[in-house]
C-alpha cells in the first residue's frame, strides 16, 4: 500500500518505479510471489489510499527497525526516476 502511495505521490506512476518494486520483490520473495504482489499493486494503484490509517497501523504493529527498512525501500521507489519528489 505504501509502495502505491509513493508511486502516486507526484501525480504519475512511472515504469521505472514499477520496475524498482518488481525487482525488489523478486529479490526478496522470488519471481512467483513477486508476480502476485505486482498484480495486487496494480489494483491498489487504482484506489484511494487512506495513508494516515495505514501509517498508524504500521506504527502499531511493526518494530522500529522494520519501519526504517520500509523508509529506505520507499525512498528507493521515489528515486527510481532519478528524482525524489517532495
Amino acid at each position: 500500500v505504501l509502495s502505491a502511495a509513493v508511486m502516486k505521490s507526484d501525480g504519475r506512476t512511472l515504469k521505472s518505479e514499477l520496475d524498482f518494486v518488481k525487482k525488489f520483490l523478486e529479490k526478496q520473495f522470488g519471481e512467483e510471489h513477486a508476480q502476485e504482489q505486482i498484480l495486487m499493486l496494480r489494483e491498489i494503484l487504482k484506489q484511494e489510499i487512506p495513508l494516515h490509517d495505514v501509517c498508524l497501523q504500521i506504527k502499531q504493529y511493526m518494530p522500529h527497525a522494520q519501519r526504517l527498512q520500509i523508509i529506505h525501500y520507499l525512498f528507493g521507489i521515489s528515486n527510481a526516476d532519478g528524482h525524489v519528489h517532495e
